[in-house]
């Protein structure tokens, strides 16, 4: 095929009236926007609540692992300067 012809096929192709919208029938793109939206939109969300819990529940756990491992080297240390 030569290059000619395929431009003429293209130009021959092209709807009269190009001034005219799209017409989006049955809302597709608001349904596809809409399910984007949301996929991309919820797991950011719970991301974020999910670090704030979690840096919550990392904070007790650190405040409890380092009394029980701290504590009990204060009272060592408090007997070794006694003697």
């Amino acid at each position: 095929m030569d290059e000619n012809y395929l431009v003429q096929q293209l130009l021959e192709n092209q709807p009269e009236d190009s001034d005219q919208d799209p017409i989006d029938e049955n809302n597709v793109c608001y349904w596809i926007f809409l399910m984007y939206g949301i996929g991309m939109l919820l797991p950011w969300n719970v991301i974020l609540s999910c670090l704030d819990f979690l840096m919550y529940e990392v904070s007790v756990i650190f405040r409890l692992v380092y009394c029980l491992f701290r504590c009990p080297n204060i009272h060592l240390r408090r007997s070794i300067h006694l003697r």
